[in-house]
């Protein structure tokens, strides 16, 4: 049994290449693809190694079987997966990159995984 779920995935604009890098467009492209996009609070940025980089949360429903990662069928990871190249394509545009794809599961805090250790 399916029911909508929310797929999350971080986009990451790193490296050294500056003018290629556009987080602002890419927002906005994302969006009119379906994403929300929630932008890095600034809180975080002085405890970047590379003051320039940047990062998005997206997510994006998908009817999926499970809210849990770990009880994905190989059909839901098809799904994650299409939505991951969907975003990538819009991000790989504007200098950026996906990572951590997934579902949004109970404990989710937005870039928790990046910088929960932060808030702890």
């Amino acid at each position: 049994m399916t029911k909508r779920q929310k797929v999350v995935a971080t986009v990451i604009f790193s490296g050294h290449d500056l003018d290629r890098r556009d987080p602002e467009t890419a927002s906005v492209e994302l969006q009119e693809a379906g994403f929300a996009v929630e932008r890095m609070p600034e809180k975080f940025r002085p405890h970047l190694q590379l003051v320039h980089d940047d990062f998005l949360e997206i997510t994006i429903d998908a009817d999926l079987s499970s809210n849990e990662n770990r009880k994905l069928t190989a059909d839901d990871w098809k799904i994650v997966y299409a939505l991951w190249d969907k975003a990538k394509a819009i991000a790989g545009r504007h200098g950026g990159d996906v990572d951590e794809v997934g579902v949004v599961e109970r404990d989710h805090k937005p870039f928790d995984h990046l910088f929960g250790h932060l808030t702890k």
